[in-house]
């Protein structure tokens, strides 16, 4: 589609229609831009996603600061790995470490077993790629998982038994 004058009406991607000033661009550019238009929110909605993107980031906070908060409970070790594999390897060993403590919540593993059962093989796993590996495990896997990590969880690390 050739577009010759400085202006078009676009239809963006949230179904609302406006006026596309193409004024700066290069003729040769304008069909381009126009189509990556088409794929992109009108302002509006995209002010919206940005706000709606503000509750979720501080809904991310606070699950970070439980999960810390967790962590510090249960005397967790910090954990080895990239910059990105950190924070979700922390993630997903908070999640798996929910689901198994559900047990002791429902009364099928007392505190002393969840102690001697998980805890203790779950503190000397500091590798996030571990954890990162094994995220859909479910708690029965889980529980077949963490009595033979493997050497490579457990290398390195300086944390209790």
């Amino acid at each position: 589609m050739a577009i010759f004058g400085t202006s078009t009406e676009v239809t963006y991607a949230c179904g609302h229609t406006g006026t596309a000033d193409l004024s700066k661009k290069a003729a040769g550019e304008r069909a381009g831009f126009v189509a990556w238009l088409e794929k992109q929110e009108c302002f509006p909605c995209k002010n919206e996603t940005e706000e709606a993107s503000e509750e979720v980031q501080a809904q991310r906070e606070k699950d970070k600061q439980e999960q810390n908060e967790r962590a510090e409970r249960f005397n967790l070790p910090d954990l080895r790995g990239t910059a990105k594999q950190v924070p979700w390897g922390v993630q997903v060993r908070d999640e798996l470490i929910r689901f198994a403590y559900d047990q002791v919540q429902n009364g099928t593993l007392t505190e002393q077993d969840f102690e001697a059962n998980v805890l203790a093989t779950v503190r000397r796993i500091d590798t996030a790629r571990w954890w990162i590996d094994n995220r859909s495990a479910t708690p029965e896997e889980f529980a077949i998982l963490i009595a033979d990590p493997g050497e490579e969880a457990l290398t390195g690390t300086e944390n209790p038994n």
